[in-house]
């Protein structure tokens, strides 16, 4: 017996899932406000934050950047940036140089 063959557009399945994964990260990024921001969510950011530099990702990475100096314009949203540990793991990776992206 043949083996049998995969349909052709499985591969655009896959893709799809793909670009709508990373549209739902960039619409969460896009929805922190300081307001009603929790640990939980920071760590979400800083997984984000590690994505995105490990794939070279510069939407993501924007995306980020964008929350984190949208949370840290008030002191509630800098508090919880500071409790949650994002302070001290982007200043730890801000001076890696690019290639060194994902040791952190």
């Amino acid at each position: 017996m043949p083996p049998k063959k995969k349909p052709a557009n499985s591969s655009v399945k896959g893709t799809k899932k793909k670009e709508k994964a990373e549209l739902s990260d960039l619409d969460f990024l896009q929805n922190l406000s300081p307001d009603y921001v929790f640990t939980k969510d920071v760590h979400r950011l800083l997984d984000l934050f590690n994505s995105g530099r490990e794939k070279k990702q510069k939407d993501l990475l924007l995306g980020v950047g964008e929350a984190v100096a949208r949370l840290s314009k008030v002191p509630e949203g800098l508090m919880t940036l500071k409790e949650a540990g994002a302070v001290e793991a982007i200043s730890a990776v801000a001076a890696d140089p690019p290639e060194a992206a994902g040791r952190h």
